[in-house]
């Protein structure tokens, strides 16, 4: 079969790249050097009208559908060269609208036209692992298919509309955008707050807050390479695409708004030769913020306690199960107070001791269990309280904190007297309400950190160092919030999709196979199903963590355009469904905004 294909620019070459040597493959672009580089890999170059009219089958990957519409009825006209019977396959990430006029046209001539936009780095569609977005006739279809399985085998079949492949594209790419700035702006808050960029995008890879940000772009931050050489202005073109579907459709879109503004200041500020990784540092600069590393010090090693006398304070039936865990690793001192589970664990070994001044001064180690803040300090600084028996040395692990700035006074003010604080917060389970975390997250003196982890991981298996005090906080806060936004853009993404007549299965599929994919988006799949409606109510969101991470933003003075557009949302969705708000609050919070169901009758695979 001969195959011919007109733009070879970064994906259109290695989309043409796949037809060697299997096909008789001729080429044609505006560029020599992308010809030459073609023809140096075994393809045949010809001009633009040769080529139309010797392929049997025409692949087009341009900039815009403007520019495919110029190509074949503009100046160039190479519509005329085509022969009856032809097919044409746009592979552009284009304006569906366009693309339905250009079939038409070119229908009158027996040529067949249909869509099938691609998702996928240059380097994975040279693997063939890009994901392709078709629609068309069902004739047109299974007459390209051989032709489609030639660049990959992941092939969503969105509509037999022409145009609707391109929809997709545009929904799908709305959504990773969004997820983009989003991290970016989340980033930028982390680095004025003091996090370690390093240590951050570890945790946001573990937890609900991953996406194909945090998976390919703030590792080469880190790297200081490149993550992708995707240009700027078509993202933006992408996004104001998304914007015309949702005004078509009456789909509101506050996230989408929000982040084609951003796209907006960095095409305008850097100018149309910019890439979407240059958004980075306007990211930074608009929160005057640097993703750079700081160098690491060197510091003198530090020898962990395999014999620390530890006491806990603050029993209670959640809290007990914590004791108990710590009693598999040390010597446990617990203060005696009127519950009477002080005497229970005395029965397993614990020593059991009256006076929280004796018992600071008895032990090395304190671990503090006591969420109330002015509880937390009359039992730090009340009379007879920790402080007046804490040697100079000693370590307080503050199991229930929730408030960085709370958790910088304490340790500023016992500090004065030497002793070193850590403050914990648990990710994926509450620690209050469990044994054990899947993660967590620890914060402080990293001396006192590494004398004590092995105490800490009798808590619990992954325990990760997030920085300076209160750093455990800020982590899971920003954590939650990246979570929200993957789960209200991809929301969003879905209800424009649905509202242009794209199936809801393939618009999830589609997501959650490209580049839109975050955690959050495949926390939808099982919400959307009507037997698992009860398992979407387990992964809740608290407003409480966005309002405190926009609290973080107005304190470092950092732009976060996304952040707040979710937020806004979320408070929303409290006020109508309560707090915390469920996956399942989400999507019922657009229904009622467009009057659109999102339901399926059957679980997705």
């Amino acid at each position: 079969m001969r195959i011919g294909y007109i733009g070879l620019g970064a994906l259109g070459s290695e989309l043409a790249g796949r037809f060697i040597p299997a096909h008789d493959l001729v080429v044609w672009d505006l560029s020599e050097e992308a010809c030459e580089r073609m023809s140096a890999r075994g393809a045949r170059v010809a001009s633009s009208s040769e080529l139309a009219h010797e392929a049997d089958v025409l692949l087009l990957c341009l900039p815009r559908s403007d520019d495919v519409r110029d190509l074949l009825f503009g100046a160039r006209g190479i519509a005329l060269a085509l022969r009856p019977g032809t097919l044409v396959i746009d592979q552009t990430s284009g304006d569906a609208s366009v693309t339905r006029e250009i079939a038409q046209r070119l229908a009158e001539q027996d040529v067949s036209l249909m869509d099938a936009a691609v998702s996928g780095s240059p380097a994975l569609v040279a693997a063939g692992g890009a994901t392709l977005m078709a629609s068309g006739p069902d004739d047109t279809f299974e007459r390209a298919m051989p032709v489609l399985r030639t660049i990959t085998e992941s092939i969503h079949r969105c509509g037999r509309n022409v145009g609707d492949g391109q929809t997709m594209k545009t929904v799908n790419n709305a959504v990773y955008a969004a997820c983009c700035l989003g991290t970016l702006e989340l980033a930028a808050l982390a680095a004025k707050a003091g996090l370690d960029l390093a240590s951050l995008t570890e945790l946001f890879n573990r937890g609900k807050a991953r996406n194909l940000t945090t998976e390919k772009m703030l590792p080469a931050i880190l790297a200081g390479r490149a993550a992708t050489n995707f240009a700027l202005a078509l993202m933006l073109k992408d996004l104001n695409l998304a914007v015309s579907l949702g005004l078509a459709h009456g789909t509101p879109m506050p996230i989408v708004d929000a982040t084609r503004s951003l796209l907006q200041i960095g095409v305008n500020l850097l100018g149309p030769r910019a890439k979407l990784d240059d958004m980075i540092e306007i990211v930074a600069r608009l929160s005057g913020a640097r993703f750079e590393q700081e160098p690491a010090q060197e510091r003198e090693a530090v020898t962990g306690w395999n014999e620390a006398q530890v006491g806990f304070v603050g029993l209670t039936e959640k809290s007990v199960i914590h004791a108990r865990a710590l009693m598999r690793s040390c010597r446990l001192h617990v203060h005696a107070d009127r519950s009477g589970l002080a005497e229970r664990l005395a029965t397993d070994g614990a020593a059991v001791v009256a006076d929280l001044t004796e018992l600071a001064r008895a032990c090395d180690v304190i671990v503090l269990y006591e969420p109330d803040v002015q509880a937390k300090r009359e039992v730090l600084f009340g009379a007879q309280g920790l402080a007046s028996g804490l040697s100079a040395g000693s370590i307080v692990i503050d199991l229930a904190q929730h408030d960085w700035r709370t958790a910088r006074t304490i340790e500023a003010e016992l500090g004065l007297s030497g002793v070193a604080v850590l403050d914990l917060a648990a990710v994926d389970k509450d620690i209050e309400a469990s044994g054990t975390s899947g993660n967590l997250l620890v914060s402080g003196s990293p001396d006192a950190f590494e004398c004590v982890k092995s105490i800490l991981t009798s808590l619990a298996p992954d325990v990760a160092y997030c920085g300076s005090t209160g750093s455990a906080q800020v982590a899971r806060i920003l954590e939650a919030a990246l979570f929200a936004v993957g789960l209200f853009a991809s929301t969003e993404g879905l209800l424009a999709g649905v509202s242009h007549g794209l199936p809801l299965v393939d618009v999830c599929n589609v997501i959650n196979g490209s580049s839109g994919h975050s955690a959050a988006s495949k926390e939808l799949l099982p919400a959307l199903t009507n037997d698992d409606k009860e398992g979407a109510r387990a992964f809740h969101l608290r407003v409480a963590d966005l309002q405190n991470a926009a609290s973080l933003s107005a304190e470092y003075g950092t732009s976060c355009l996304v952040l707040n557009a979710v937020r806004t949302l979320a408070i929303r969705a409290s006020i109508r469904f309560g707090d915390p708000i469920s996956t399942i609050d989400a999507i019922r919070l657009y229904e009622e905004m467009t009057d659109i169901e999102l339901r399926v009758d059957h679980s997705f695979v």
